[in-house]
């Protein structure tokens, strides 16, 4: 593994891991972010990079939720995303509700 990691790393330009990290960050999340801390410290400005990566794991952060948004805002899935997380809720509300008024009248 730390064979194929520092090959990778080591012949692969510095631009094209930024930008795989940015995807991965973004869309999948299934890179750790600790293998791009690793390789930051193959360079003489260890925390230059490192900010580098802060600042593209957080612009990450909202293109996803944009990517979020967006999907959201598609009405086929607005239906899905309202039954599954407030659907159950709503019918125990109702349920418990309606309990309440018939033992009160």
């Amino acid at each position: 593994m730390d064979v194929v990691f520092k090959s990778f790393f080591k012949n692969t330009p510095f631009h094209l891991v930024f930008v795989i990290f940015t995807i991965s960050e973004s869309i999948f999340g299934l890179i750790t972010p600790d293998f791009f801390i690793l390789w930051s410290t193959n360079f003489e400005h260890t925390w230059l990079i490192i900010s580098v990566l802060a600042v593209l794991s957080y612009t990450g952060g909202l293109v996803s939720y944009h990517i979020g948004f967006q999907i959201r805002q598609i009405k086929k899935t607005k239906p899905l995303w309202t039954e599954s997380t407030i659907g159950l809720t709503t019918n125990e509300i109702r349920i418990y509700y309606n309990k309440t008024l018939d033992t009160r009248f």
